[in-house]
């Protein structure tokens, strides 16, 4: 399954820009390759821990908290939203990791058939 993070942008009554996650196909430890947080290379931070809020170093995606699933998020001022869609592109473009094939079971020598 490939990775997957949609964000949308919308503006509240009060007129104020607000982020919420649409999609997301992995959370928690699963979020990423490298588990819990993605760094893109603009130094940008996607993690997914707990639930949808704005850091100063990136965002917290979906996590533990589904009950929080559909918080809406600030958009700080500044380059914020600039790096959170060089980020997300960057996600979006993982290449999940092939799936591992079971190993053989050892070979076992039989002692003794009970019938």
């Amino acid at each position: 399954m490939r990775y997957e993070l949609v964000v949308e942008i919308v503006k509240t009554l009060e007129g104020l820009r607000k982020g919420r996650i649409v999609e997301q196909s992995h959370r928690r430890a699963e979020f990423c390759l490298t588990g819990y947080a993605f760094v893109a290379s603009n130094g940008f931070c996607l993690s997914a821990r707990e639930f949808p809020e704005s850091g100063s170093r990136g965002l917290f995606c979906r996590g533990q908290r589904r009950n929080r699933d559909d918080n809406l998020f600030n958009i700080p001022a500044g380059e914020w939203l600039a790096r959170l869609r060089v980020a997300v592109k960057e996600y979006n473009a993982q290449k999940p990791a092939p799936r591992q094939p079971k190993p053989e079971p050892a070979p076992m020598e039989v002692l003794e058939v009970i019938e």
